[in-house]
């Protein structure tokens, strides 16, 4: 029977919110994407700049759309890894999270050193996924702590 974690469920639900966050976020811009409509930018210029540029698509694939994959494979999993109790599997949340992270560093220096302009939307995906890594990490931390810890007292 897999041990429990002492995980707080604030910390899941936070995960799950920022999950579902980016999934907004990202399907918004699919949708846009194969409207062909560039997003509006309200507080920044550009967002018509960066998702009409070469670097928002992927072999044919808007990155967009992969980012709503994305998110919604993390909230899948994350509630996944809750209802079975399998918290060993958080491991692999953790690791999964590091797809997102670097994506988010690799676009939002696209953004900044190539395009030279800023979306939005995209910047507020790529904080999504810092914040999914960060939590991921966080998790995976306070899982491993209670296992030795489990690990220490049955000794």
């Amino acid at each position: 029977m897999p041990q429990q974690s002492n995980i707080p469920r604030w910390l899941i639900a936070l995960f799950f919110l920022v999950a579902l966050a980016g999934f907004v976020d990202a399907t918004y811009l699919t949708v846009q994407h194969f409207l062909n409509v560039a997003p509006p930018c309200y507080i920044l210029t550009g967002c018509d700049t960066v998702t009409t540029s070469s670097y928002s698509v992927i072999v044919g694939i808007p990155v967009a759309l992969l980012g709503a994959l994305y998110y919604l494979f993390m909230m899948v999993f994350a509630l996944f890894v809750l209802d079975s109790k399998k918290h060993h599997l958080l491991q692999h949340l953790a690791f999964f999270s590091w797809a997102g992270i670097i994506a988010a560093i690799y676009f939002t220096a696209i953004q900044a050193f190539v395009i030279k302009a800023y979306c939005l939307y995209c910047l507020a995906s790529a904080m999504s996924s810092v914040m999914l890594f960060l939590i991921a990490q966080h998790k995976w931390r306070i899982h491993k702590r209670h296992m030795r810890a489990i690990s220490r007292d049955s000794l």
